[in-house]
């Protein structure tokens, strides 16, 4: 793979990019650009009741998987620092999603919906 990437911390722009507009709680995220595209964006949401873990890949993009999973690595930086219970949701569009959320520690609690602690 060649260096035609870029890892770094989420821009409120990157918000609106993926999301349309600006999520209603704050967060931390990391974003992912191939050829200067934004392909990925990976963080948690802080939300009043429960935090979430949260990564939206760009439909119809040719970045290779293994951009992702570095990407993920970089995620995984902020979810190894925290200090409460965080929550994950499959993503029903992508079928490795469960296999994903296991490899970064998540444990399932019920279908589709995973749980990260501290140990």
């Amino acid at each position: 793979m060649t260096e035609d990437y870029n890892i770094r911390p989420a821009t409120q722009e990157d918000m609106v990019a993926i999301f349309g507009k600006l999520p209603p709680y704050s967060s931390r995220a990391m974003a992912v650009d191939y050829k200067d595209k934004l392909v990925c964006l990976a963080g948690v949401m802080y939300q009043p009741s429960s935090h979430m873990a949260f990564s939206v890949i760009v439909e119809d993009i040719d970045a290779p998987k293994k951009l992702i999973w570095r990407g993920a690595l970089e995620l995984w930086e902020i979810i190894k620092t925290w200090e409460d219970t965080l929550y994950a949701v499959c993503d029903k569009k992508h079928p490795n999603s469960p296999n994903f959320l296991r490899r970064l520690g998540f444990q399932e609690v019920q279908s589709g919906v995973f749980k990260w602690q501290i140990q």
